[in-house]
């Protein structure tokens, strides 16, 4: 059974059927432990090269996300694929740092939440939410979760679905 298989039978609460083994982010803490306690890295060269790694960064340290290296590492199946497109909020909010406090920053986020955040990795301190209001809702509706704002989907989007539905793998929108 493949990878959309497992998914789709663990969708249907099919529960003969293990559901597939994924990690889909390790925190750069995590990772430097891991290093410490004798994980072989699964790049060659720098394994702090969060370009390598092919994802983003904070202040130059690597969150690894959706790595093949470190699921085969790990023994995990391989990760679904990410549609392209914003299915979400859109256009997003340019991220800010409104505060910098060495270990810690308040940022307002690519969905518009302010926060705190740990560079060491942690899970954020949400302080402000971008709507709070009815009438702030309202415009938040009509300005970043309009399914028609152009440049939210692919332009080749019909051909992209015919093409992933020939892999045997699952799909995540967003």
């Amino acid at each position: 059974m493949n990878v959309s298989e497992k998914f789709l039978a663990t969708m249907e609460f099919d529960l003969s059927t293990p559901p597939p083994l994924w990690e889909m982010a390790y925190w750069t803490a995590t990772l430097e432990r891991w290093r410490k306690e004798g994980m072989v890295d699964f790049l060659d060269g720098d394994p702090n090269d969060a370009r390598r790694l092919g994802k983003m960064s904070v202040k130059g340290r690597p969150v690894v996300k959706d790595s093949s290296g470190q699921e085969s590492t790990l023994g995990l199946e391989k990760l679904s694929e990410m549609f392209p497109g914003d299915y979400w909020i859109y256009p997003q909010y340019e991220r800010q740092v409104l505060e910098d406090r060495g270990d810690r920053q308040i940022i307002i986020d690519r969905i518009g939440v302010k926060m705190e955040i740990s560079l060491e990795g942690s899970i954020p301190r949400y302080l402000e939410w971008p709507v709070t209001k009815r009438e702030e809702w309202e415009r938040y509706k009509a300005e970043r979760l309009n399914a028609k704002t152009p440049g939210r989907y692919p332009e080749n989007l019909d051909g992209l679905i015919c093409e992933y539905n020939k892999r045997d793998i699952s799909v995540r929108l967003g």
